[in-house]
């Protein structure tokens, strides 16, 4: 089952210093404030369960289990998107860079062509861009 899905199926809400919120709401905070909060969590969990093969995990583990993996799955996402509008925004420099050149590179070769006229040629060019 997706953590999603059971985060909402359990009202899975987290316990911040200046209240709770919800698993919806864990979207809004920058990366820095969920890694803060994942660091805690694991604390917690690291401090609850212990070590041991034979131990089984409360529902306060379960629980301390769930939301780390809420919160790992939302940053996976919040990196994906950032790298993923870092990559478009390189794609539309590059496309910028590349327009800019072939505008020079027509702008050269329009003026090789105009070079290129014979003398009555560029006259009768001249005489047409007067008109």
């Amino acid at each position: 089952m997706s953590v999603f899905k059971e985060a909402t199926k359990q009202h899975l809400i987290f316990n911040l210093g200046n209240g709770v919120v919800s698993t919806e709401d864990l979207w809004q905070y920058p990366l820095e404030k969920l890694n803060t909060l994942y660091m805690e969590l694991h604390k917690l969990k690291e401090d609850s369960c212990g070590v041991s093969l034979l131990a089984t995990k409360s529902s306060n583990t379960q629980k301390l289990e769930l939301q780390l993996d809420v919160i790992k799955e939302i940053v996976e996402d919040k990196l994906a998107e950032k790298e993923a509008k870092k990559r478009k925004q390189q794609e539309i420099e590059e496309a910028k860079f590349e327009e800019q050149i072939l505008l020079e590179s027509i702008y050269e070769d329009k003026v090789s062509a105009l070079k290129s006229l014979s003398l009555e040629e560029k006259r009768k060019k001249l005489a047409e861009l007067k008109a």
